[in-house]
């Protein structure tokens, strides 16, 4: 499924099943790949890359909506446990939103598209293959529910004293915002559709 380990990381996760009464595939999703990936995106998606050429099995960093408005655009940042990319919902994906915790393996298949090192993500390219890493989940979840806290105050009251925003969770680094803005967004087979409005920060930078 594109799974790439470390040297006898395979087996370990076999006895673990064995021994937990666990199918394979389920133990294996719930690993967490810094531990037993082995790096394969420095090798596989190189900087002037344009296609993804095969399977990769990814997990999830991180998953933001960059979008202000609908259509919304989703920011994923994956890893194989060693180095991270960016993939960018180019057309709705199923299964995958802002509130997806830290830990979910995904798969993305070969011909997805690649544009200025960010892979463009449709439902042909990309399934959500689940997994719940306990360590990383819980500590997303609780990260999950502070945004929500946050989110539920006045508006007046999310900001600091010095004009920035408190919350660092609901931003994408400006350089990565301002990058897939300028994207043509043109799915399949279809017309190009406007690139998204984006939130503009407490310090008023797009």
């Amino acid at each position: 499924e594109g799974l790439a380990l470390k040297p006898g990381s395979f087996d370990d996760a076999l006895a673990s099943a064995r021994a937990s009464g666990r199918n394979v595939r389920a133990a294996l999703l719930d690993v967490d790949l810094r531990d037993v990936g082995a790096p394969v995106l420095r090798h596989v998606l190189p900087e002037k890359a344009d296609s993804v050429p095969t399977v990769l099995l990814l997990q999830v960093e991180s998953v933001t909506n960059v979008a202000a408005e609908t259509p919304r655009l989703l920011r994923m940042v994956l890893t194989d446990g060693h180095s991270e990319c960016i993939a960018v919902e180019h057309e709705r994906l199923p299964g995958i939103d802002a509130d997806t915790l830290r830990g979910t393996k995904v798969q993305i298949l070969p011909r997805a598209r690649v544009v200025a090192g960010h892979v463009l993500c449709t439902p042909d390219t990309f399934r959500v293959l689940g997994g719940h890493v306990p360590g990383l989940a819980d500590e997303h979840a609780r990260i999950i529910a502070a945004r929500r806290e946050w989110e539920a105050k006045p508006i007046l009251t999310r900001f600091s004293p010095g004009g920035q925003d408190a919350s660092t969770e609901e931003h994408a680094a400006d350089e990565d915002l301002a990058l897939v803005s300028e994207l043509a967004f043109t799915p399949s087979g279809g017309n190009p559709r406007a690139p998204p409005k984006f939130r503009i920060d407490g310090a008023g930078r797009q």
